[in-house]
Formats: C-alpha cells, structure tokens, sequence
C-alpha cells in the first residue's frame, strides 16, 4: 500500500473544505479527499478499506493525523467544535493568493500564446492567398456548371464574368469581379 504524500493529502483537505464551504463534518472531508484520490487513480479501494492490527482504518488514520499537523500553521481552525473542520482566515487567504498567482500565470501563458499565434498568422495569410484564389476559381467552376446558377441574375453575372477572366488568365481581374459581386 503506497498512499498519496503527506503533502498531497493536506493540500486537498484544504480544497476539499473550500469546496465545501470552508466547515464540514469530518466525514464528509474524508470521503470528498478519498474520491479524488481514488478519481486520479492514486488510491485504491483496498487502501481505503485496510485497517491497523487495533482495528483503525489505516488511511481515515492517516488523513486525521495530516489534519492535526495542520492545526499548528492555522490552516485549520483548533478551536471548531468536535468532528468538525473549518479553515481560518490563513487559509482562506492563502486560496486567494494561490489562486490570483495561478490566474496571473495563466494570463502571462495565453498573451505569450496570443503572440505566437499572431506571428503565425502573419505567415498564414501570405501562404494562403494562393489557396484562396485556388478555392475561388473551384467554386467558380461549381457555379458554372450548375444549371439554376442563370436563373439568379448576381450569379449569372459572377459565372459570365469568372468566364471571361478565365479566357483571359489576368487574376486581378476576377478579384475586382468578386469584389463587385460581393458588394
């Protein structure tokens, strides 16, 4: 039986509680830090089911013992009444302060993300014109085959004029065309 790091387990009593508002009864954060700990695959029901020779549950034990260490930093309250946790305002404002670090690093990744992409960008536009009119000349192509194209007049008017420009090849042309048609 490897159970998660002390660590670990405080850092989620903490989460737990918050989640659940910050007091709970003792079992409730039991059972909220068992499912995630099971949920990520780092505990087991075997774990969760094992018992000391006198009869403890050996992890409800050892999550009851990461509590009492974290009643010395004020992490959580000594004073709440029995079978109780409720956190204390350390701890509440440590949440704020990992939290507002972790949205600034999340912020800080996605301008640099921003950044890259709109380099990106820059590179696709200009590699792509030529697509673009490759995909112009198809649909083009698509419209003149089709037959109920003539009975709309802007279409007929687009299909007459992608003919000509094709018969001329000039392809400035058919983007002052698509550029009138669009108009």
């Amino acid at each position: 039986m490897k159970y998660p790091y002390q660590d670990a387990i405080a850092w989620v009593i903490l989460e737990s509680l918050e989640a659940l508002g910050g007091e709970a009864k003792r079992k409730d954060v039991i059972k909220a830090v068992t499912n995630h700990f099971m949920n990520i695959k780092k505990l087991t029901e075997e774990d969760v089911q094992s018992n000391e020779p006198c009869g403890k549950n050996v992890w409800e034990h050892r999550v009851d013992s990461i509590r009492a260490q974290m009643l010395v930093p004020k992490w959580l309250d000594p004073n709440a009444s029995s079978g109780t946790w409720n956190l204390t305002p350390a701890a509440w404002a440590g949440f704020f302060t990992i939290r507002a670090f972790d949205l600034s690093e999340k912020l800080e990744y996605s301008v640099q993300r921003l950044e890259q992409l709109s380099d990106k960008a820059e590179g696709w536009l200009q590699l792509n014109r030529t697509e673009m009119v490759q995909k112009i000349k198809e649909v083009a192509e698509l419209l003149i085959a089709s037959d109920k194209v003539g009975e709309i007049p802007d279409f007929a008017y687009f299909r007459d004029s992608y003919r000509m420009w094709s018969k001329s090849g000039d392809s400035k042309d058919i983007m002052n065309e698509a550029t009138e048609f669009i108009r």
